[in-house]
């Protein structure tokens, strides 16, 4: 009975430990998107468009176990095949709703072992609820793992009462942004810099990036302001 018992225990505790493990998973993916949120709300702004990509490399010899769970994930879209010169693409075509897109991808490079499996979500609703009625969650247990590299991108644009280099500076201080690097032109402004609330960077200059805020001018009255995390892709 005893030996029962500390079977039982080891089988709950193992289940518990798996759970809060993936929790901080998708935690750790949407926490930068939290980051950005607060960030706008703190200068009394909304976000107007959200992205989310994630990407992660898997071995060609297990592509039927990936397509497989995606279909499951996805049964009501067909898989279309597209070849190029460099690549053959494997993609489900994005799923529309009235506040959200996404759409997956797998892009087998030609006398590659490896594929890359690229997912991107979309959305200009609150974030919980976009992230709620998504797929994220469900990507996150069943195709990707840790080593996933993730992209994210919000978006609001400001009309002329604001000064768009101001609002920069204000979101450069709430996300303790230190520049790396500065571009200027006449209707353009981006700034590429680190911030220790993320764990990731990628090489700049010989110094670390995580993390590049932009300004556009869209129109004469109007300016987008975009802050993103940076990712190295692949184009095929």
């Amino acid at each position: 009975m005893k030996q029962k018992v500390i079977i039982i225990t080891f089988i709950l505790l193992s289940s518990v430990t798996f759970h809060l493990e993936t929790l901080s998973a998708h935690h750790q993916v949407l926490a930068e998107l939290k980051d950005l949120e607060k960030a706008f709300q703190a200068n009394n702004h909304t976000i107007q468009q959200w992205q989310l990509q994630l990407r992660e490399q898997v071995e060609v010899e297990k592509l039927t176990s990936t397509i497989k769970s995606i279909k499951q994930l996805f049964p009501d879209r067909e898989m279309e095949v597209e070849y190029t010169n460099q690549a053959k693409k494997l993609k489900w075509n994005p799923q529309h709703s009235s506040s959200q897109s996404e759409s997956i991808i797998i892009v087998v490079g030609k006398n590659s072992s490896k594929a890359d499996v690229i997912y991107t979500l979309t959305g200009d609703t609150s974030l919980d609820k976009w992230v709620e009625e998504s797929n994220v969650h469900a990507l996150l247990k069943d195709i990707f793992t840790d080593k996933v590299t993730k992209f994210t991108c919000a978006s609001t644009v400001l009309d002329d009462k604001i000064n768009s280099v101001y609002f920069l500076n204000r979101l450069q201080g709430f996300l303790n942004v230190q520049q790396v690097h500065k571009l200027r032109e006449s209707d353009f402004t981006v700034l590429s810099g680190y911030t220790k609330k993320w764990d990731t960077s990628i090489p700049m200059e010989n110094e670390q990036m995580n993390i590049q805020l932009a300004a556009r001018q869209v129109d004469k009255e109007k300016t987008m302001i975009t802050i993103g995390t940076p990712i190295l892709t692949t184009e095929y």
